[in-house]
């Protein structure tokens, strides 16, 4: 009878109340029809105060808005295979508003991946026909904590989500993915889809991700395949990734909903990351079931990131940034730290991408960047070192490897055995210009294979100061180095046994630079360079370098 009165008491277009369908707010009585039956009218839904039981789903549709109170309490069984608590199918202009609490378990999971969530926009991963979810947000200040042994996702977009904004919202706890986004198909998952439907234009603002000790399977922020993302102000503490920014499975090939141009472009400001995981970025899909590979630099795919600050202390084995099959990559304002000796990957490697930049960054670390098999990379304004002052024999601060044309500028790179490494791979172009390299251990560069190498006003200093071999020297240019120009440098205090070797490098050219000093206790010590046999057509300028007292140019082959 009490719920026959309230519902005559309502008129067209007013606010709905969920006590007035029956909610009771204790913790212990499952509102969850109660929430369903305010659903089917919506509107503008009120949420009092109360700790509201919702087992299962409660879906909403078009034009609805959830107006929760400060401090209501959602007590969530996210199991089975309708376990998508707060979910928003084929919505339109529709959300959550308030500053709440989600306490969410579950004992079982669903069978699709697209199931088992917090709050959920979009429709199933196997819905092959979806309508567009569109014009959706979460805001206010939610907190979702998930326990249990069962994970459970946070907030979840799943398949044609389009121009939708989640902020303020902190998810912990059980979750292997905490804020996710993924592609639906018009088949059932593992077998080989014809239509996919993505989500594109989301914001994420102002999301906080935390690891939960002990449960080592969190992701943070995690995309499938999904085009045109904001992360700006965002945290993410975690074990496994922190940003998982990837297209995955079938990804692009068979997109419906945008074109494969318009695919994943990214843009992180402003955000943070700690924990074990780091920012994986992997542009090239797997092929996953007979699939035709999507590969992002034929798509114009691109990430900016203006402004991250990384805590890697906790690195043990994994990528700080791990970057794969962009066509565009900008990274600014990094600020990278890790004092941990015992790590064993590099903290930033791009492989198979058309363009990345790195600028106005600091890398403090006790390994190395690698920059691989790209066709440009820019390293501009940096500040990169090790933790320790002390360089020793196992570290490198930037490694090149097949790179079509690789630019080191206006940085400071110090602290490690050697500055700038090429290697195997053959790099076309490789130019070290107006930089101070300092603190080294070995050769402040050591090139081998590249085809061009500019070497160029750069400031040299203490440098070769942890051997005592009769080879090694401040620039070394050994085998597969077909062109090379060292220029307008500066070399400084050293310990090296000559300031620069060529081995079996050809058509070399060695000009206005000064020399201050050699290293007079060494064997062959007055010499600045060593040409060895094998390497014929180098010139160095007796007229422009300019020598420190009893220095001379070259030491006889």
């Amino acid at each position: 009878m009490a719920l026959t009165k309230s519902r005559s008491r309502m008129t067209a277009g007013a606010p709905v109340n969920v006590l007035d369908y029956g909610a009771v707010g204790d913790g212990v009585t499952d509102d969850t029809a109660s929430f369903q039956l305010a659903a089917d009218v919506g509107g503008s839904i009120l949420v009092p105060a109360g700790n509201y039981k919702i087992v299962g789903e409660v879906i909403f549709g078009s034009n609805t808005t959830l107006q929760v109170d400060n401090g209501v309490v959602f007590t969530m069984d996210c199991s089975g295979e309708n376990g998508r608590g707060l979910m928003f199918r084929h919505a339109v202009n529709s959300g959550i508003r308030g500053d709440f609490i989600i306490n969410a378990s579950a004992t079982s999971i669903g069978t699709d991946g697209s199931k088992n969530s917090c709050i959920q926009f979009g429709c199933d991963a196997g819905d092959g026909s979806p309508s567009i979810t569109q014009y959706c947000f979460v805001s206010g200040n939610v907190k979702v904590s998930i326990s249990g042994a069962v994970n459970v996702k946070g907030v979840y977009l799943c398949g044609w989500v389009e121009d939708t904004v989640v902020e303020n919202v902190t998810v912990t706890g059980m979750t292997n993915y905490a804020i996710t986004a993924h592609w639906t198909s018009d088949v059932a998952a593992g077998l080989l889809p014809t239509k996919t439907w993505h989500a594109q234009n989301i914001t994420m603002r102002n999301c906080t991700i935390y690891q939960t000790p002990g449960i080592n399977t969190l992701r943070g922020f995690t995309f499938s395949a999904s085009g045109r993302v904001v992360l700006d102000n965002c945290y993410s503490d975690c074990q496994t990734l922190c940003y998982n920014l990837f297209v995955g499975d079938y990804g692009y090939t068979y997109v419906q909903n945008i074109t494969q141009d318009q695919a994943f472009n990214f843009v992180v400001s402003n955000s943070h990351m700690t924990g074990e995981g780091g920012f994986s970025i992997d542009c090239i899909s797997a092929a996953v079931g007979g699939s035709p590979v999507w590969d992002g630099r034929a798509h114009k795919a691109s990430v900016l990131v203006d402004g991250l600050e990384v805590d890697a202390n906790t690195h043990a084995t994994g990528l700080s940034f791990g970057i794969t099959g962009l066509d565009t990559g900008v990274f600014n304002n990094i600020k990278l730290y890790s004092e941990n000796v015992t790590h064993t990957r590099e903290f930033f490697y791009p492989q198979l991408c058309n363009q990345i930049q790195v600028t106005n960054s600091t890398f403090k670390h006790h390994l190395y960047m690698r920059l691989r098999t790209t066709d440009y990379v820019l390293v501009d304004g940096c500040h990169i070192s090790k933790p320790t002052p002390t360089p020793n024999v196992t570290s490198f601060n930037i490694t090149i490897e097949g790179v079509t044309s690789a630019i080191i500028t206006n940085s400071t790179i110090k602290d490690a055995r050697v500055g700038v490494y090429s290697v195997d791979n053959f790099s076309k172009t490789i130019r070290i210009v107006n930089n101070t390299i300092e603190n080294i251990g070995v050769a402040v560069a050591d090139i081998n294979y590249c085809t061009l190498l500019t070497i160029t006003a750069n400031t040299f200093n203490n440098f070769c100061t942890t051997t005592t071999s009769a080879v090694i020297s401040g620039i070394y240019i050994d085998v597969g180095v077909f062109g090379f120009v060292i220029a307008n440098n500066v070399f400084g205090a050293n310990s090296a046994q000559y300031l620069i070797r060529a081995n079996t490098a050809t058509n070399g050219v060695i000009h206005g630079n000064l020399f201050q000093f050699i290293n007079t206790g060494a064997s062959n010590d007055a010499a600045v360079l060593r040409n060895i046999v094998g390497t014929p057509n180098v010139y160095i300028d007796p007229n422009t370098n300019i020598l420190g007292t009893g220095v001379t140019l070259t030491y006889p082959p």
